[in-house]
């Protein structure tokens, strides 16, 4: 109690008596307390009493000060303390184990309409053109699977004629095959069967030849790389080796579906 025989608290009055008065009267006047109980300075001599029995807390590993303060905390509060924290445990461990309402699932997010890819098809934004090739290709290649009759019907038919998928399909597929990065490789991957069956494979064989060259000689680089280090236990040896793989396994999947071209 130094820290609060220094404030000039009145010897009777220990710091848990104060804390009591300044928690547990509803309204009390936080000023009128302390100086009730003789606290030099009024807050401010009270903020540096806090701050004693702070720092001795953190300085008493075994936490005996703190049981201390509690326990004399709970004898100068009253049986009616006592009962709040027994109700406030049972309230704790009531709503542990009861039973509580199933969640609905959060619902899917819709796939966007044909109409929503073909804008974003000619998006400034490069990754919103990349991202919506693919599927407006399905889109495209399962109208096949209309009956003719019913074709010119289906909300497809519009998007899907070839003039609009020259102009506005076609070009981004190219842009995707000859600029994507080594760490997308697989956005190229899988591109080519939609090129051949929407009718454009001899228009797009250059460029998907191009990006067959480029990851090899890629793949020639990140082997010479990967050599040196081949039985060395280093985190470049993870990287490279996950690299080289990629790239094989691009390179083999570009140049089979080409070699299916009719």
């Amino acid at each position: 109690d130094r820290a609060h025989e220094d404030a000039g608290c009145q010897p009777f009055s220990a710091p848990r008596v104060v804390a009591v008065a300044m928690t547990r009267q509803p309204g009390a006047d936080p000023a009128a307390v302390l100086k009730q109980f003789g606290i030099k300075d009024g807050l401010a001599g009270w903020q540096k009493i806090n701050a004693a029995w702070a720092e001795a807390f953190k300085n008493d590993p075994a936490a005996a000060l703190a049981m201390q303060y509690g326990t004399l905390y709970q004898k100068y509060a009253g049986p009616a303390f006592q009962k709040e924290q027994e109700q406030k445990l049972a309230d704790v461990l009531a709503g542990r184990f009861e039973e509580k309402p199933a969640q609905a699932p959060t619902p899917a997010a819709a796939n966007p309409t044909i109409d929503e890819l073909r804008k974003a098809l000619t998006s400034k934004v490069q990754s919103e053109r990349w991202e919506a090739a693919r599927p407006f290709a399905w889109e495209c290649d399962r109208l096949d699977l209309v009956a003719e009759k019913n074709r010119k019907a289906d909300p497809r038919w519009p998007h899907c004629q070839p003039a609009v998928l020259r102009q506005e399909w076609l070009p981004v597929v190219l842009e995707i095959v000859d600029r994507v990065p080594e760490d997308k490789l697989h956005l190229a991957t899988g591109l080519v069967d939609y090129v051949e069956d929407l009718g454009f494979g001899k228009e797009a064989k250059l460029t998907f030849l191009r990006f067959v060259n480029r990851a090899k000689d890629n793949l020639v680089n990140l082997k010479a790389a990967f050599e040196p280090i081949a039985d060395k236990a280093v985190p470049e040896r993870i990287v490279l080796r996950t690299k080289i793989d990629e790239h094989e396994s691009a390179i083999r999947s570009v140049e089979r579906d080409i070699a299916d071209w009719k």
